[in-house]
C-alpha cells in the first residue's frame, strides 16, 4: 500500500518538474522573444536617428538642425536638461530670422538712398566740368536731403546689424555651453555601465547623446556661416561715393556752395558711413 502511494507521490513529482521545466523553457522561449524584438526596434530607431541626421547635414538649414534637435531631444527616455532650452533656441532663431529679413530691407533702402545720392553728385559733376555754377549748385542742394536720409538708413543698419549678430552670438554660446555640458553627461553614463542588463538601455541613451552632440556641432557651424553673412550683407561699398566728392569738391572757390561742400566732405570721416567693418574709407 505504501509502495503504491510512494510511486504515485513519485509520479505527481516528476510530473510537475516536467511542467515546471516545460514552464522555464516557455518563459525563456518568450523572453529572448521579447529581447530579439527590444534589439530590433532598438536598431531601427537607431536607423531612422542616423537618417535624420545625414538629411540635416545635407539640408544645412539652421532652422531644421534646431527642429531636428528638438524631436531627438523630445524621444529619449530619460529627459535631458537642455530639453527647456533647445525649444527656447528655436524661439530665438525666429527672432533672428526675423530681425535679419528687417536688416535685408533696411539693406535695399540704404542702396536706394545710395544711387540717388551718387546721380546727384554726378549732376555736380557735370556742372564742375562743364563750368557751370548753377548746376554745380543744384547737384549740390539735391543731394545734400539723400545724404541725410543715407546716413539716417545707415544708422538704422548698424542697429540691426548689432541686433542680429546679438541673436546669434547669444544662441552660439548657449548652444557650446549645452554642448559641454552633454558631454560630461556623457561621461558619467558611460561609468555608470556595469551589467548587461543595464548595458543595452545605457548604450542606446549613449548613442542618441552622440547624435545629440553632432546636431550640436552642426548648429554651432551653421551659426559661423550666419555671422559671417551677416558681415557680407550688411557691406556698402562707399569708394566711389567718397572719390566723387573728394574730386569735385577740388578747386571750388569760397562762396554759395562752401556749406554744402563741407556737408559732403564730411561723409569721409563719418563714424556712422564707416560702419559696418569693411566699409571702405579714403
Amino acid at each position: 500500500k505504501f509502495q503504491k502511494q510512494l510511486k504515485e507521490m513519485e509520479l505527481m513529482l516528476n510530473n510537475n518538474w516536467e511542467e515546471k521545466a516545460k514552464l522555464s523553457e516557455e518563459h525563456e522561449r518568450q523572453m529572448q522573444r521579447f529581447r530579439e524584438e527590444r534589439e530590433r526596434a532598438a536598431h531601427a530607431l537607431e536607423e531612422e536617428r542616423q537618417k535624420r541626421l545625414r538629411l540635416l547635414q545635407e539640408k544645412n538649414d539652421l532652422e531644421l538642425s534646431l527642429r531636428g534637435l528638438v524631436d531627438l531631444v523630445a524621444s529619449l527616455e530619460e529627459p535631458l536638461a537642455m530639453a527647456g532650452e533647445s525649444h527656447a533656441w528655436l524661439k530665438s532663431h525666429r527672432s533672428f530670422r526675423q530681425d535679419t529679413e528687417a536688416l535685408t530691407q533696411q539693406l535695399n533702402l540704404v542702396h536706394v538712398y545710395k544711387h540717388g545720392f551718387d546721380e546727384d553728385l554726378k549732376l555736380w559733376g557735370e556742372g564742375a566740368e562743364a563750368g557751370d555754377a548753377t548746376l554745380q549748385i543744384m547737384g549740390l542742394g539735391r543731394s545734400l536731403p539723400k545724404l541725410e536720409k543715407l546716413r539716417k538708413g545707415v544708422e538704422k543698419l548698424v542697429q540691426l546689424e548689432g541686433q542680429c549678430v546679438s541673436d546669434a552670438c547669444g544662441l552660439d554660446i548657449s548652444v557650446k555651453r549645452a554642448a559641454v555640458e552633454l558631454e560630461a553627461f556623457r561621461s558619467k553614463v558611460q561609468s555608470e555601465i556595469r551589467e548587461e542588463t543595464e548595458a543595452e538601455s545605457q548604450r542606446q541613451g549613449t548613442l542618441a547623446s552622440e547624435q545629440i552632440a553632432q546636431i550640436l556641432t552642426l548648429i554651432q557651424k551653421q551659426l559661423q556661416v550666419k555671422l559671417e553673412e551677416l558681415h557680407k550683407l550688411t557691406t556698402v561699398e562707399m569708394g566711389q561715393t567718397i572719390d566723387m566728392v573728394v574730386t569735385f569738391s577740388e578747386g571750388l572757390s569760397e562762396g554759395e556752395v562752401t556749406k554744402a561742400v563741407s556737408a559732403l566732405q564730411a561723409l569721409i570721416s563719418s563714424p556712422i558711413l564707416a560702419m559696418p567693418a569693411g566699409m571702405p574709407q579714403k
